[in-house]
């Protein structure tokens, strides 16, 4: 191994050791007809271009806000009295907050922006990082056979990293050191230098690869797409994961990952990963539609593959890990299925269906919910806020285990929240309206309405609990609850839910002192549970700072 040294040659041993050195390595050259390769980032688009031209339809946590947004300026022109209260405009700049981290990071020097394509990390950060990546991220999203690509990195470390690498297996290896910076590493200090440390990585990867990512006609480049994309949704680039996630399903549909007919022509383990790439897929599609808002590029009917197969791999968690991985799965389709059915599929060319055909869906969907609970084995079980583990629980002693049933149970309960969503928009938008009167059906329907809106406040008061406990007791952590934007998205759509239903509620029943003193509580618990996830990341502390707008609000009503 040669590694680069930049520093002159020292005269006489030191008496301290040196750190490591980067690492250089060859890179196979691309032929290419025509004009050179421009090192432009393609993708770069700016966030008010995004915002002036884009679509984040009625699942997204945009939308839900301005619904929101639109109630508190239309009870503020009602109550005049109340000054305090903060116009809906102050509230603008915070809208794209959950979609796209505007500013989240200084912006990179064209200096900078020359990543060195061709470093990478001493050894022993890089099989530390690759480690990290298959106990966390790969575990969730196993779409990386983790033995062959160990295989192909200690061939590349044994030739001392000398020997020509493809490229896209290169930048496979640097988006997996992305990945593990900015998850793994995060769990420990939730510093944002992670971040930056972890954009280094990035780049390096989007200059081997901003040919290939084009061309997908690889299973090595859907994966790398794949993974990009995902990174993407936890940094300031995350706009942009929906441009990466389309090339990668392109680029599956290129190779034929959803086709069962040419699954035939591959070997039983590359069926198996061509698969579980595919599902890949899927699951990170129904992820972006739910989070801007847009159609899935998926749809139902183009998924006709039988779900993975556990790989006969020699390691003992190997079925656990399956169960886990089947089971995140399946609560995702049925979130695709409730996005489809309950929110047009996110066209936006939906009529408004009745109410009672709107709750009859909900009910149904409720109950696949429930028998998806129900088929989960008992060591995988949903947590609850009364039945958390403590120091004396084997749970904490099996941290992976706990570490999936905390996901499990906070996706369970966002599919939830999303579910019950629908009445409670059509009950805002009646304050719009009618903004003197409360909203009543008669009868029966009027019932089940109060009846939705208290499963929809229960399960965003659950969410919130959850997290705070997981980030505030010292028994407990970060290491807990997966990637940190999943958990950001979580907490502030429960609290946008807590602050919309107290707009529902407000004069409409007796008792609203508890309600306020309720909501400044869960408000309060949101502002503390995500300083603690992080108190120096740009995006979390401008969430916090508009949840402490809201707490404001109902103070001042109170």
């Amino acid at each position: 191994m040669t590694p680069r040294d930049d520093s002159p040659p020292a005269s006489a041993k030191s008496g301290t050791s040196q750190p490591p050195k980067d690492v250089v390595v060859n890179i196979d050259e691309i032929p290419e007809n025509g004009a050179g390769q421009s090192m432009t980032d393609g993708m770069a688009v700016s966030f008010v271009d995004e915002q002036d031209c884009g679509f984040f339809g009625p699942s997204s946590n945009i939308a839900l806000m301005r619904h929101i947004l639109r109630a508190v300026d239309t009870k503020r022109t009602h109550h005049c009295n109340q000054t305090s209260l903060t116009p809906a405009s102050e509230y603008s700049a915070y809208e794209g907050g959950l979609v796209s981290n505007l500013n989240a990071f200084p912006a990179a020097s064209s200096d900078s922006q020359k990543a060195g394509a061709n470093l990478l990390p001493p050894d022993e950060v890089m099989q530390r990082l690759i480690r990290a990546y298959f106990d966390n991220t790969g575990l969730l999203f196993p779409y990386i056979h983790e033995q062959e690509f160990l295989d192909t990195y200690e061939r590349f470390r044994a030739s001392g990293f000398r020997g020509n690498v493809r490229r896209t297996w290169l930048g496979l290896l640097n988006m997996i050191l992305a990945m593990a910076t900015c998850t793994s590493c995060w769990e420990d200090s939730g510093s944002e230098t992670t971040f930056e440390e972890s954009d280094v990585y990035y780049r390096r990867a989007q200059e081997l690869c901003h040919t290939q990512m084009f061309r997908g006609t690889t299973l090595e480049t859907v994966q790398y797409l794949l993974l990009t994309s995902q990174y993407l949704q936890g940094t300031h680039k995350s706009v942009h994961t929906w441009t990466i996630h389309g090339l990668a399903v392109k680029a599956a549909m290129s190779i034929g990952l959803h086709s069962r007919d040419i699954a035939s022509k591959f070997t039983p383990l590359q069926q198996e990963i061509r698969k579980r790439t595919w599902f890949g897929c899927i699951l990170l599609d129904r992820s972006l539609s739910l989070t801007f808002g847009r159609p899935c590029a998926i749809p139902e009917e183009y998924i006709r593959l039988d779900l993975p197969k556990p790989l006969p791999v020699p390691i003992s968690n190997s079925d656990e890990v399956h169960k886990m991985s089947t089971a995140f799965y399946n609560a995702s389709m049925i979130m695709g299925r409730i996005i489809g059915s309950l929110y047009g599929s996110n066209l936006g060319c939906e009529d408004q269906s009745s109410d009672t055909a709107t709750m009859t869906s909900m009910i149904q969907f409720g109950q696949e919910l429930s028998d998806w609970q129900n088929s989960l084995p008992q060591h995988l079980g949903l947590r609850s806020v009364d039945n958390m583990p403590d120091n004396t629980d084997e749970n904490i002693r099996d941290p992976l285990r706990e570490k999936f049933r905390i996901i499990l149970t906070l996706r369970y309960l966002n599919v939830q929240l999303l579910l019950h969503r629908p009445i409670f928009i059509r009950s805002l938008g009646t304050l719009l309206r009618e903004a003197k009167t409360p909203y009543r059906h008669a009868g029966s329907i009027n019932s089940m309405h109060a009846n939705f809106d208290r499963v929809f406040v229960q399960v965003a008061e659950n969410i919130i609990d959850i997290i705070y406990t997981i980030l505030t007791r010292p028994d407990h952590g970060r290491h807990l609850i997966g990637a940190w934007w999943f958990t950001l998205y979580y907490a502030f759509s429960a609290a946008l839910a807590i602050f919309g239903s107290l707009l529902i509620s407000l004069g409409a029943e007796a008792g609203n002192a508890g309600r306020l003193e309720s909501a400044k509580r869960y408000l309060g618990k949101t502002c503390e549970a995500l300083l603690k996830l992080s108190d120096n990341n740009t995006l979390v502390l401008r969430c916090v700072k508009f949840v402490q707008q809201l707490l404001r609000i109902v103070s001042a009503w109170g």
